[in-house]
C-alpha cells in the first residue's frame, strides 16, 4: 500500500513491486491516477469498489426475472424436463445413484 508520494512509487517500480494506492495529500492524487490509469501497475480501493458495485448490478439484472441467467436457468429447467431428468431425480434414478447415499 502506498500514499503515493514519488519516493514511494520510484522504490516500488525499482523493486517490482505493485501498489495499492491510497493518496493522502497534494500531487498524491495525481500520482494514483497516473499509476493506475497510464502505468496500469497500482490499483485504488475507491475505483475498485465502484467497479465491484458496477458488476454486482449487472449480476442482479442478469438474475431478475426476465434477464440472461434468469431465462437460461428456466430453458435449462424446460429441457431437463423435456427429458424427464426431474421425474427420475425425484425418484432416484437419475444415472442408476440413489441422491440419498
Amino acid at each position: 500500500m502506498s500514499h503515493c508520494g514519488w519516493n514511494s512509487i520510484l522504490e516500488s517500480i525499482v523493486n517490482g513491486v505493485s501498489m495499492i494506492a491510497w493518496p493522502l495529500y497534494a500531487e498524491q492524487r495525481m500520482n494514483a491516477v497516473l499509476l493506475e490509469e497510464d502505468f496500469g501497475v497500482a490499483f485504488r480501493p475507491k475505483a475498485m469498489r465502484k467497479k465491484v458495485k458496477e458488476l454486482k448490478e449487472s449480476a442482479q439484472v442478469a438474475l431478475r426475472q426476465g434477464g440472461s441467467s434468469y431465462e437460461w436457468l428456466c430453458k435449462l429447467e424446460e429441457d431437463c424436463r423435456a427429458m424427464g431428468l426431474g421425474r427420475q431425480a425425484q425418484a432416484g434414478k437419475l444415472g442408476g445413484m440413489d441422491p440419498n447415499q
